[in-house]
């Protein structure tokens, strides 16, 4: 019984998972891919829908900007090149009276 309505939501009935006697689950693609946590419950008790609850979404979201994935190994290659900070040489602890470090004060008007 929860097959057409899934359908008319454009959930492919056949991706469901039933649980216990009465409930159906179905976890949505969008644009091909699976999702986790947007799933859709339909409940039945005998030759009809009794609940249901979930999200509702287009299967194919409107084309938006693009963003360009790369690798893990392709990411790591990239931060081993990449440029860091050097650190100060003129660092010292907080409260010393020595150059770069120390107690500052400041004044309101």
């Amino acid at each position: 019984m929860a097959r057409p309505l899934l359908a008319a939501l454009g959930l492919p009935p056949t991706r469901g998972i039933v649980q216990g006697f009465d409930q159906v689950s179905v976890d949505p693609e969008v644009d091909g891919f699976p999702t986790s946590g947007y799933e859709t419950d339909v409940v039945v008790d005998g030759h009809r829908v009794t609940a249901a609850d979930g999200w509702v979404y287009p299967a194919r979201p409107a084309a938006g900007p693009t963003y360009p994935l790369i690798s893990a190994s392709a990411a790591l290659k990239l931060m081993a090149i990449a440029p860091r900070p050097r650190p100060s040489r003129n660092r010292s602890a907080p409260g010393s009276s020595s150059p770069g470090g120390g107690r500052m004060a400041a004044s309101f008007r």
